[in-house]
């Protein structure tokens, strides 16, 4: 309710537990229609494997970008101001 009190649109996620924590964080974030970042180089699970099979599904079922974190800029203070060169 705060985020969306706060017209928050978009949600940036890193963290250890990718394929627990962050997997289901951003299976919430989905379930409410916020656009999703996950770098793909900012998350850990305890086997590359997982952290793998997390990834995927954050990008290809939750739409998420994994684009890694260095190839994302920030102009501002918007969803529409990340720009994503990956």
């Amino acid at each position: 309710m705060l985020l969306e009190h706060l017209k928050v649109e978009t949600v940036i996620m890193t963290g250890v537990a990718g394929n627990m924590c962050v997997h289901f964080t951003a299976n919430d974030a989905y379930m409410r229609d916020y656009k999703i970042y996950v770098p793909e180089n900012c998350t850990a699970s305890n086997t590359t494997p997982a952290n793998e099979e997390a990834l995927h599904l954050i990008r290809d079922v939750l739409k998420g970008s994994i684009t890694p974190s260095s190839q994302l800029s920030f102009k501002g203070d918007t969803s529409n101001d990340i720009i994503d060169q990956g």
